[in-house]
């Protein structure tokens, strides 16, 4: 396994495990009964977070496949790296701040979370495109 897919694995399951671990206040939040808003952002942060990080993992694997130069690999191992930690980061403080974070409008609150989510697309959007590109061209 190349260098970059080892450490896109060990950020993947990081990842995967502060998604897990965002299960536990998300139960909680159900069983005290807390406000609807409260709970759907802990539901998010715990499935997109897993999702997420099963994805970086499932990646890891797939780049032995790809017939693509080491530094092409690094590049798509680091944006998407990016991502998971931009929405670890935007996904946990969510909960907490009340804010969701979907435009630069609000309380520097909101704004954190909004840099976290732009920071975590924009970064999984460009790994995606090279990936793409990088694949079509292994065909």
């Amino acid at each position: 396994m190349e260098l970059p897919a080892r450490y896109l694995l060990f950020n993947g399951s990081i990842v995967l495990l502060v998604g897990l671990l965002c299960g536990a206040p998300y139960g909680a939040a159900i069983v005290k009964k807390q406000s609807d808003e409260v709970i759907r952002a802990w539901k998010l942060a715990h499935g997109a977070l897993s999702l997420g990080a099963t994805t970086e993992i499932a990646m890891s694997s797939a780049f032995s496949l790809l017939s693509i130069d080491r530094s092409i690999l690094w590049a798509i191992c680091i944006s998407y790296i990016i991502s998971g930690y931009a929405f670890c980061f935007a996904l946990v403080i969510e909960p907490f701040v009340g804010d969701r974070g979907l435009s630069w409008k609000g309380t520097w609150q909101n704004k954190l979370v909004y840099l976290g989510n732009v920071t975590g697309a924009a970064s999984s959007l460009i790994g995606t495109v090279i990936l793409v590109y990088e694949s079509f061209k292994s065909l």
